[in-house]
């Protein structure tokens, strides 16, 4: 029955515990901020553009999934050799765009807004993450960029507030016929997807099995085959400095840890880190400063809780650096049959983690400095600067007692769910003792002691682990 396969097609949606879980949490945060304005009755007073990003944000998530999980389904070979296998796929997934015009037309209202603009731009939003993750290209990637601009941007912050307002009908309008059009040619290439398409094997990973060394060996395989110039041209040094160390058998343990360094499945290099971090970090601090011709940091207070972004960049360096040491799984058992002792092993892959952690941050400091002093001069001596730094501290040896332990953890589902447990609750921290940090006083050290003890502790119970689990 032709009306089977939609349920088909739909159970691969509910089957995703990841992927239901987010549509059902954005839809839950959403319609409770809706029926507390609704109930309350001073959405009026809402600021249009607030509550325009505020949807944008959450809608942005269940749109990458589902456009990831699209892609999966359809950069298959069923897809090719089953007739009508990838209509029903595309025509759920179009229906799924539905659920922003739904709050637009429950927002608009609340708002004194415009239905057209907010579904102009909410649609805009959830179709350029969409785009980046069904069909992933440097342009879907600027325009990915480019709508959430205006969060930092006044001149565009002005022209959306107006489109929201319904000032600009016009502009809303073209705004819809062109989000119809890139939908248009993006369903059509979908439909058409083969493997001799570049981009048939870049799939963003939707499941814990998707992290498989294998997967992601596959995965940057298509990247290579796509971007070939640009992928070498970030692996060429590493792949001179490999040569150079395996010209010789690794006799010394700085031999073998330096090989253990480059353990992963695809190189670090470490110009582009600095050139992402320096993006990332600049780019806020930019903006305002050609909007309105300063800063908007302008107090001890808004310093302390503006460091929480270059933190969170340092601390999430850390974190990535132990997914590809959760890949090494499958080949962990070969590897502690090498010349050396169990434990020495273990010494000196954790020795390998700690250099890899402080080559990221060496690359991450020096970014730190520059933008100080070239935006934010006044606070050079600010006691936030220095009380962050302890915290740094603490909370990196945490991590590495955490990757330590987490990574122990036989089932690939289990590593992703500690990682994400303790990344949730590790990174935003800052914040929430960013107060402590406008003088010099007791409690960030007693902070940073008290994680970093909790790191220590993590770290020997996972070297326990690590010295009696069976590697196959």
């Amino acid at each position: 029955m032709p009306g089977n396969r939609y349920v088909q097609v739909l159970n691969t949606y509910l089957t995703r515990r990841l992927l239901m879980a987010v549509m059902l949490g954005t839809l839950v945060i959403c319609l409770i901020q809706i029926l507390a304005w609704w109930f309350v009755g001073n959405a009026g007073a809402v600021d249009r553009t607030q509550a325009m990003f505020m949807f944008g944000f959450f809608l942005a998530f269940p749109a990458m999934f589902i456009g990831a999980h699209v892609k999966q389904q359809l950069a298959t070979h069923e897809a090719s050799l089953v007739p009508g296998y990838r209509v029903p796929h595309l025509v759920v997934a179009a229906l799924t765009f539905l659920v922003p015009l739904l709050f637009a037309f429950l927002t608009a209202p609340l708002v004194g807004g415009s239905f057209v603009g907010y579904a102009a731009l909410q649609l805009l939003v959830c179709l350029a993450l969409f785009h980046v993750s069904a069909d992933a290209s440097r342009w879907a990637g600027l325009c990915v960029a480019a709508i959430y601009l205006p969060a930092i941007i006044p001149q565009m912050r002005t022209a959306i507030e107006q489109v929201l307002a319904g000032e600009l009908p016009g502009l809303a309008s073209c705004l819809l016929s062109a989000e119809a059009a890139v939908a248009v040619l993006l369903f059509h290439r979908l439909a058409n997807l083969t493997e001799d398409d570049p981009s048939y094997g870049n799939v963003m990973p939707m499941n814990v099995w998707d992290m498989r060394a294998s997967e992601v060996r596959r995965r940057n395989r298509a990247q290579l085959q796509k971007s070939r110039k640009v992928m070498l041209s970030l692996i060429e040094a590493e792949s001179r400095r490999l040569d150079r160390l395996t010209a010789e058998p690794a006799r010394t343990r700085s031999q073998r840890v330096a090989l253990l360094q480059m353990a992963g499945d695809w190189p670090i290099n470490l110009m582009s880190v600095f050139v992402m971090i320096l993006l990332m970090e600049s780019l806020p601090l930019l903006a305002p400063r050609l909007g309105y011709r300063t800063h908007l940091i302008t107090s001890s207070e808004n310093f302390a809780v503006a460091l929480a972004w270059p933190m969170m960049l340092s601390l999430g360096t850390a974190w990535i650096l132990w997914l590809p040491q959760s890949q090494r799984w499958s080949r962990l058992g070969y590897e502690s049959l090498r010349p050396s002792t169990r434990k020495e092993w273990i010494l000196e892959n954790g020795v390998a983690m700690i250099r890899k952690t402080l080559a990221m941050q060496v690359v991450w400091l020096p970014v730190q400095v520059v933008l100080l002093f070239a935006f934010l001069p006044t606070f050079a001596t600010s006691p936030a600067i220095a009380n962050g730094l302890i915290y740094l501290t603490g909370v990196h040896v945490a991590i590495f007692g955490a990757g330590a332990w987490i990574s122990s953890f036989g089932s690939m589902f289990w590593k992703v769910v500690g990682f994400f447990i303790f990344c949730g609750a590790l990174q935003p921290s800052w914040l929430a003792i960013s107060s402590w940090s406008l003088t010099y006083s007791w409690q960030i050290p007693l902070f940073a002691a008290i994680i970093a003890g909790v790191g220590v502790g993590l770290t020997f119970i996972g070297y326990r682990r690590w010295c009696r689990i069976d590697l196959m």
